[in-house]
């Protein structure tokens, strides 16, 4: 009998490593559970500017459908209240499995609470325990909490049938509610399955970065201006951008290529690579889909990075891949790389540029045991991964207490905002 799985949310934003997440997520579902039917639904943005390339991000689905749904504060007691109307306005109240997307939404921030993505994402969870469905948090980064998010998790956590971490650092704030978490991928290590192999590869050092004042963790009104050229040229991320390349264009014979993931990283590189201006070995992609950004990946003989799926992708094709990282981003990179036993291919930049370099330099030293390394971490755990899923969504439906996430989630009402322009972050 076929499935009919309700997927909440499908990323949509100009990010192409969150919409790896969804690309992924098709090529794991439809290798663990073949007979099914995907009810992807797409949180309503300004215009739906993203729509269409979240809607691709899933086009390797044969059996796939979509609803819109705008996250309207002004109907969280209503929903809350009455769960099946929720459920209706998503078009999943047939649904026999939901599942909460991949991501790292689930967390407090340090000076207030995160309370329009714990509310609309943990949402779905209470509705499905309330219509007796199946419930699955994909493997996600979680924390840290503040009291009332800890407390919110550990009401989504006896409310689900099931739940995992995709990365080893997020365990630290899971044990006080479980001492048996699985430890499974992120579903973008099965993205590039969908992407046919190079029949000739470039071997490029590849560079993917972010900006070091801007991501889901840190505050809006606390972000970095993208568009002040400036600022973003003075920024440590871009010193270490720049380092990079003199180092890469002295010590090796490849080209570098800067990939930029997302808008939000489009005039960093620039200013990365307006020092090398004249040089034939230096060069910018702007993939225009997330096909075209993971076949620039894959052209990689190596991919050093501050975005994390980057890295994610690249392990994937036996690309060796050094992650450099910044405090203001979270435990996420370095959780995965705990998680494949790999955490010395990682390195938090604090003080200045010429840590990332010196740490590629060593890095370099002992590649193909390095190589060697990831294929075979990367392959168990995929297969852990698939399996563990797979007996998620065959395993019976557990009879749930959810009188304490109602409660929990109704804390949360009056501290919405109000009015039509809510969103969930998608970064």
């Amino acid at each position: 009998m076929k499935k009919t799985i309700a997927l909440f949310y499908g990323h949509a934003s100009s990010n192409y490593g969150d919409l790896a997440i969804n690309m992924g997520l098709v090529e794991l579902l439809q290798k663990i559970c073949p007979n099914h039917h995907l009810h992807v639904i797409i949180q309503k943005s300004k215009h739906n500017q993203y729509l269409n390339s979240a809607k691709l991000s899933f086009r390797q689905h044969k059996n796939i459908s979509f609803s819109l749904f705008r996250a309207n504060n002004n109907k969280s007691e209503q929903y809350l209240n009455n769960p099946r109307t929720f459920l209706g306005s998503t078009g999943t109240q047939d649904a026999d499995v939901v599942l909460l997307n991949s991501g790292e939404h689930l967390f407090s921030y340090p000076s207030h609470h995160n309370s329009q993505n714990l509310f609309w994402r943990i949402l779905p969870a209470y509705a499905a325990a309330v219509a007796g469905k199946r419930c699955i948090l994909l493997p996600s980064t979680l924390g840290p909490f503040n009291k009332e998010g800890s407390e919110l998790i550990g009401g989504l956590i006896n409310s689900v049938d099931s739940f995992s971490a995709r990365d080893q650092e997020s365990m630290q704030y899971l044990l006080e509610f479980s001492q048996s978490i699985p430890l499974l991928l992120d579903p973008g290590f099965w993205a590039a399955e969908g992407v046919p192999n190079p029949k000739h590869k470039k071997e490029q050092n590849v560079l993917v970065m972010r900006s070091e004042s801007w991501g889901i963790r840190i505050p809006t009104r606390e972000r970095g201006d993208l568009t002040n050229y400036k600022e973003l040229n003075g920024g440590l991320s871009s010193k270490t951008g720049r380092s990079l390349v003199r180092f890469f264009l002295e010590n090796t014979s490849q080209p570098v290529l800067i990939v930029v993931q997302t808008k939000a990283d489009e005039l960093l590189a620039k200013t990365m690579v307006d020092e090398f201006v004249g040089e034939s070995r230096v060069s910018i992609a702007y993939p225009k889909t997330t096909y075209e950004y993971i076949k620039h990946l894959v052209q990689g003989k190596r991919v050093v990075s501050s975005r994390l799926h980057a890295l994610i992708i690249a392990l994937s094709m036996n690309i060796p891949a050094y992650g450099i990282y910044f405090e203001q981003h979270g435990h996420k990179m370095k959780g995965v790389f705990r998680l494949l036993e790999l955490e010395n291919k990682t390195k938090k930049i604090i003080q200045n540029e010429e840590q990332a370099e010196e740490f590629i330099r060593k890095s370099l030293k002992d590649e193909e045991r390095y190589i060697h390394d990831l294929h075979s971490s990367v392959l168990q755990n995929k297969v852990i991964t698939e399996q563990c899923l797979q007996e998620q969504l065959s395993c019976e439906v557990k009879d749930k207490e959810c009188r304490k996430l109602y409660e929990n989630l109704r804390c949360l009402i009056p501290k919405l905002s109000r009015g039509n322009k809510c969103r969930l972050s998608f970064i």
